[in-house]
């Protein structure tokens, strides 16, 4: 499931993930709001909490997750991830070293940092 996170300016997509992830939840919930903002801003942010139930995704899901990050590939210019699941946090520390823009893995309890972070110039 995810939830939208508000308070963030129009160039960051934010929310939370509790449990299962689903097709649905990305063609609803993630694929709008992240092509609308590189429509109107070009460069985007994504802070993404990702909380202790959560317990995967649809093979859908998964396969829209990658589609979309592929065609929105050259607009990220900051993403950061919130989350005490350690194999989240080891393959997004993993990633993050092979992207051209700034990605950084953050405690649950170093939450307000990584939203300071992500809405920093």
């Amino acid at each position: 499931m995810v939830e939208p996170i508000s308070g963030f300016p129009a160039n960051v997509i934010a929310f939370v993930t509790r449990g299962h992830m689903t097709k649905h939840d990305y063609e609803v919930l993630i694929i709008p709001p992240v092509r609308q903002a590189v429509k109107e801003h070009g460069r985007v942010r994504l802070y993404c909490e990702i909380d202790r139930t959560f317990s995967g995704l649809d093979a859908d899901a998964i396969w829209d997750d990658v589609s979309l990050g592929l065609q929105t590939f050259a607009h990220w210019e900051r993403i950061a991830v919130v989350t005490d699941v350690e194999w989240i946090a080891q393959a997004t520390r993993v990633f993050a070293v092979v992207v051209p823009f700034g990605m950084k893995v953050f405690p649950m309890t170093q939450a307000p940092a990584a939203r300071a972070w992500i809405v920093s110039p």
